[in-house]
């Protein structure tokens, strides 16, 4: 489920998600910035993070959870059953997370690029911007 890889600085964390189809690995610097994010949200400092800090997480990461998408996220990534996010599953879920932002990011920049050759040219993105204000 979660190979972390701590004892070289310059290595990365492979994290996978449990269907094991995502997979995207952090460095030790992000690591740690999640870590500082995640005790932020562990108010009674448990080490792990509850349905009732989960919402939060999930607000600061740009969503409006209602109680069942709550148990959703909570189904998915708690692989041991316990109700909470350990620090592991939490990375799991930041996996997905900026997965999916980078995916979003990449279909963005798509739009722009018409000629798909990886670059975004001064004319395409005029006509972008043309066509934006016209609208």
């Amino acid at each position: 489920y979660n190979k972390l890889k701590s004892e070289d600085p310059d290595k990365v964390v492979d994290i996978e998600s449990q269907d094991e189809t995502i997979g995207y690995e952090f460095t030790t610097t992000q690591i740690r910035e999640f870590r500082k994010v995640f005790n932020a949200f562990d108010k009674d400092g448990n080490n792990s993070i509850g349905t009732d800090e989960l919402g939060p997480v999930l607000c600061a990461l740009g969503y409006s959870p209602s109680d069942t998408d709550i148990q959703k996220v909570l189904s998915r990534f708690d692989s041991d059953l316990s109700g909470d996010l350990s620090f592991e599953e939490y990375l799991a879920l930041m996996a997905v997370w900026v997965e999916e932002d980078e995916t979003q990011i990449i279909e963005a920049f798509k739009v722009f690029d018409k000629s798909g050759d990886g670059f975004v040219t001064i004319g395409e993105l005029k006509k972008a911007l043309c066509r934006s204000v016209i609208v």
